[in-house]
């Protein structure tokens, strides 16, 4: 056999396939792969669900809710303002014909059956869609507006955080049915950790929700960089 050439100093060896002269474990190919997943992984994606934003429940429908319809022009400005910034907007539809099996009127002696959150039935036994499709595009913190503050808002925000999104609620973009269980509602909101803010903060929230995910992006690439010239130094 010939006699192998010696590898010179700041050279890769054979097996070596990335410029910064790792060794077997990581290629060129997996380098730009990992970087791909870094991006996708470390940007934040954001929902905003629109709950229950229907006739019967504005001013003049069969169940309103009062000032229901200043609530529109808020959560239209969120929609357009951050188009680029919010990943996926949902808006849930409220069914209440009169005899409906989920209303507890329909079961003799029951209690409290009808279905508020958009994820669940308020006894959590049968789930919507609405998680799924969350987790499939990448979902991680929601952003909630509609109606009514004290029901359908706030199981659906409660249920929210239970599955583990990062939630706020837009306060002046709901309305209660009442003042009371309003800000009862509000109250227990923010003992489970719900984020309640005004539509005004929702850019400063969106901005700390990518400036997280950019900080975060930056930090492990530099520490996958520092790693990648530490096999290089070790492999000399």
């Amino acid at each position: 056999m010939g006699n192998v050439p010696k590898r010179q100093h700041g050279e890769c060896a054979k097996q070596t396939t990335c410029g910064m002269c790792q060794r077997d474990n990581i290629d060129g190919l997996s380098v730009i792969t990992f970087i791909l997943l870094l991006d996708l992984t470390c940007t934040r994606q954001i929902a905003l669900l629109i709950i229950d934003v229907q006739n019967c429940f504005l001013p003049g429908g069969s169940l309103a809710v009062t000032e229901g319809d200043q609530v529109i022009p808020l959560i239209n400005n969120i929609r357009s303002e951050f188009k680029a910034d919010i990943s996926l907007v949902v808006l849930s539809q409220d069914w209440h014909c009169s005899d409906h099996i989920s209303f507890a009127s329909q079961h003799k002696g029951a209690g409290q059956v009808d279905s508020y959150s958009a994820f669940y039935d308020n006894g959590g036994f049968r789930h919507t869609e609405l998680h799924d499709k969350l987790q499939e595009d990448g979902i991680d913190a929601l952003i909630i507006t509609g109606l009514a503050r004290d029901y359908c808002v706030y199981y659906t925000a409660m249920d929210s955080k239970k599955l583990g999104y990062e939630t706020y609620v837009v306060l002046d973009a709901t309305r209660p049915v009442t003042k009371e269980t309003g800000d009862s509602a509000v109250a227990d909101m923010k003992i489970k950790g719900i984020q309640i803010i005004e539509s005004p903060d929702v850019a400063g929230v969106i901005a700390q929700l990518t400036s997280d995910a950019k900080y975060l992006k930056s930090s492990i690439l530099m520490i996958s960089i520092i790693l990648c010239l530490f096999k290089c130094l070790i492999g000399m």
